[in-house]
């Protein structure tokens, strides 16, 4: 049942009664990975490589929530489809009262779960509640509280310092230099699939309406916004994906991935982006119900 599609056991055919949780292959793999990543890094070992194992930990840690509470993150999503979040109890007064039922009649239905898994597109309001509702129901995760009273000030039309723009002397903002970055890395797969860089620099002129000149400075641009690592780092891998799947026929899978992620389908995609930032941006309507 697709409904099912981010319960682990429905995944698997598993039975409910009779298969246990921590007996599930993935669930003791992650956590056997998630304790080597542990043992390695005490801070009685050699701290090389520390970051990346904790990074990979973080990462480990979020597909176990993923395969083991998937389910609750759906919960979460189609309650923010419908402007809707978790109701903490009260005291007994309030429990009983016509409003808090009334409330709690609203969130516990299993159709908030079934609509999440759904994954249909959220608008900005909602997409925000959907965070909000996830960071609130994580609190050990030590994540800063401001945060998350952040994105419930913003429904207020409250601007909150932990959210608030940093000062900068850059020119442009981050989907900008990244729309550009994006157009950078097309040049580049598409050079190394025997495309001359003229040609896809016209393409790129032509999708975000610039001219040629402009295109052809935006290289060291990037760099100097995004830092070198940076733009060197998906360049390459730009440059890797066009290298190999230069000879590759244009409907094989391995190419339409490379082009969603550094071809045409990616380029135009931030050209979009690019433009649009010279519309006046509409305000945010908020997701949530009235109160």
């Amino acid at each position: 049942m697709d409904a099912y599609k981010n319960r682990h056991r429905a995944k698997r055919n598993l039975d409910i009664n009779k298969d246990p949780l921590f007996a599930d292959p993935f669930v003791l793999t992650t956590l056997h990975k998630l304790d080597e990543l542990e043992r390695q890094t005490r801070l009685e070992c050699d701290p090389h490589g520390k970051d990346r194992a904790a990074f990979q930990a973080l990462m480990y840690a979020s597909w176990l929530v993923k395969h083991v509470a998937g389910w609750a993150i759906d919960h979460q999503r189609g309650l923010a489809e419908n402007g809707l979040h978790f109701v903490p109890r009260g005291a007994n007064q309030t429990n009983n009262s016509p409003s808090y039922l009334a409330k709690r009649a609203q969130v516990d239905q299993h159709q908030h779960e079934v609509a999440g898994s759904a994954g249909a597109p959220l608008d900005p309001g909602q997409l925000r509640l959907f965070v909000f509702n996830v960071l609130r129901a994580m609190p050990r995760l030590g994540l800063p509280h401001e945060l998350i009273e952040a994105l419930e000030a913003l429904d207020f039309g409250q601007i909150l310092p932990i959210l608030a723009k940093a000062e900068t002397k850059k020119r442009l903002g981050l989907t900008e230099y990244k729309a550009k970055l994006a157009a950078v890395c097309f040049i580049e797969y598409q050079y190394k699939r025997g495309i001359k860089k003229l040609v896809s620099i016209e393409d790129v002129a032509h999708a975000f309406q610039v001219s040629r000149e402009a295109v052809k400075d935006w290289n060291v641009e990037v760099r100097e916004a995004l830092g070198n690592y940076e733009v060197e780092r998906v360049t390459t891998m730009a440059r890797n994906m066009g290298a190999h799947t230069r000879t590759m026929n244009s409907g094989s899978s391995l190419v339409l991935e490379a082009e969603k992620k550094v071809g045409k389908l990616a380029m135009l995609a931030a050209a979009e982006r690019f433009k649009a930032r010279a519309k006046k941006p509409t305000p945010v309507k908020s997701a949530r119900r009235p109160r």
